[in-house]
This record gives structure tokens, C-alpha cells and sequence, in this order.
């Protein structure tokens, strides 16, 4: 994943999901890497499709031994880094996508990036059996690259964030 946040992605879907009075969906690491491998795919080949020589999404789920109840995936294109309100306003305004957000059968979700490309995978499990946990969103300071005070002769400052969860690594500037 190059930069996105999927806690934003996640806390974007449930407050609409909360505004329906839908449960609220969990990350989930085998969904992360399902939805990674196919944003993977699409950026590799710079191609936005839910087909992919490895097999069908359920086959997908599958090979991240996700054994699910129901499945199912967004795909996006165009919208860069940090673009996660810009994404998710998109999918809500597409009637197929908006349905996959707004299922209530979904209790997890996994976000991905690469490039241009953004995608989302959804699901339950066969037994409905708990999410395995995405590491915390909140930002840990490491060593600035500027003061800790912001430079009033220029008017900029930047502080370096990293965050990571089990396998990517989220970096981004404040």
C-alpha cells in the first residue's frame, strides 16, 4: 500500500453505515491482502477490473483463507493519495458500490491502494468469526524532519507520521 489510511476509509463507511442504522463493519488483515493483491493487479497492469488471472474473488478470499459467507469488492481509479473522502463520496454515489458499503450482511472490510487505484473487500465468515485485527490508525511522531516549532519565516512546518499495521506501513505529513 503506497499512502492511504483505511481507519479513515473504515470511520467514512460506518458513519454511513451508522446513518442507516447498519452495524458498523471491522478491518480485517485477510481482507487488507485480498483487496491489496487485486489493487496490485489493476496498477500493475494499469487496468481497473474485478477479473484477475489468480481467479475469482471468491477464489481470492480464499487464498487469504478468509472463508467467507458473502463477498464482495469496490474498485476505484483516478483519485491519488489522501484521497479517501474524495473515494468513498464516489462509491456512494454509484448505486452498485453504495449497495456493497450499505450491505448489512458485510461485518468486515479490507482497503487497498496502489497508484491511481483503490479498492475494497468486504465479507463475512462461514462461522462469523471475528476480524483478525489491522494495527491502530493512531499516528506515532518520529523524528521530525523540521523543528518542533513551526518556521514563521516561511510559514510551512512538517511533521512526519508513520503508522503501521501488520504488514504496510502509512506514512504521511502534517
Amino acid at each position: 500500500m503506497n499512502c492511504c489510511d483505511p481507519f479513515i476509509v473504515l470511520e467514512l463507511v460506518n458513519q454511513e453505515r451508522r446513518e442507516r442504522n447498519i452495524p458498523p463493519l471491522e478491518l480485517d488483515q485477510r481482507l487488507m491482502d485480498v483487496i491489496q493483491f487485486q489493487v496490485d493487479y489493476c496498477a500493475d497492469n494499469n487496468t481497473l477490473t474485478h477479473s484477475n488471472p489468480a481467479g475469482s474473488l471468491g477464489d481470492r478470499f480464499s487464498m487469504f483463507n478468509y472463508q467467507f459467507r458473502s463477498s464482495g469488492e469496490n474498485l476505484a481509479e483516478g483519485y491519488g493519495r489522501d484521497e479517501e473522502i474524495r473515494v468513498v463520496k464516489s462509491w456512494m454515489n454509484s448505486p452498485g458500490h453504495r449497495a456493497n458499503i450499505l450491505n448489512g450482511s458485510y461485518k468486515h472490510m479490507g482497503v487497498g491502494f496502489k497508484n491511481s487505484f483503490w479498492g475494497q473487500a468486504f465479507g463475512s465468515l462461514l462461522n462469523n468469526g471475528p476480524a483478525i485485527p489491522v494495527s491502530t490508525s493512531i499516528p506515532v511522531p518520529i523524528t521530525p524532519d523540521t523543528p518542533d516549532t513551526p518556521d514563521t519565516s516561511s510559514n510551512s512546518h512538517t511533521i512526519k507520521y508513520t503508522t503501521t499495521t501488520t504488514r504496510y506501513t502509512f506514512s504521511y505529513s502534517q
